[in-house]
């Protein structure tokens, strides 16, 4: 389908621009990349689905969820075979040691994007939710560690993109099921 190539191309660009930006300690590089990037888009539409009671598009969504991460995974780390010896800086550290504090901006962050994604007017702050919730730089910055054999980084950084992940999903599905979705041009978002 046209939708899964232009996913996959969006995501392969963003992983590149974070894998370099990240090589590079370039905050506005991986900023760029966190906009362009897609996969905050089915986290919010498996908070629906869930919401829903939609198990066959639930699964649909994990399993996008799922190929985009592993996938990502995997050019990171070829990435990273090109790239010079690559020391942790600063950008790839910040990406490591997730704590409290990043739950909360997932848990946030997931909430105003789901309320942006169920009302149209508001559907600019998903830009900001990419920003403010980073899911392909972690990724990036794991596959990185892993190619340079630094594990405990790079589980940082998986433990960091999970808390992501986890923190906007359950706030999508708490922001849906609060809300309702209750009409049929509403329901057809969550059909990708």
């Amino acid at each position: 389908k046209d939708w899964q190539s232009s996913f996959a191309l969006m995501l392969f660009l963003s992983v590149g621009i974070a894998c370099l930006g990240l090589s590079e300690n370039s905050s506005a590089t991986i900023i760029g990349a966190m906009i362009i990037a897609p996969l905050g888009q089915p986290i919010v539409a498996l908070g629906g689905a869930i919401a829903l009671g939609w198990k066959k598009q639930s699964f649909r969504m994990l399993l996008i969820i799922f190929l985009g991460t592993v996938g990502s995974l995997v050019v990171s780390y070829i990435i990273g075979l090109t790239l010079p010896d690559l020391s942790p800086n600063e950008q790839i550290l910040i990406r490591t040691a997730p704590d409290l504090r990043d739950l909360g901006i997932a848990l946030l962050a997931g909430a105003g994007g789901s309320y942006g994604y169920y009302r149209s007017e508001y559907s600019t702050v998903l830009a900001g939710v990419a920003i403010a919730v980073a899911l392909v730089p972690p990724i990036c910055a794991c596959g990185l560690m892993l190619e340079q054999g630094n594990l405990i980084l790079a589980s940082g950084s998986i433990l960091l993109f999970f808390t992501n992940l986890m923190g906007i999903a359950f706030s999508s599905i708490l922001v849906f099921f609060l809300l309702g979705i209750k009409n049929k041009r509403n329901r057809k978002r969550f059909y990708l």
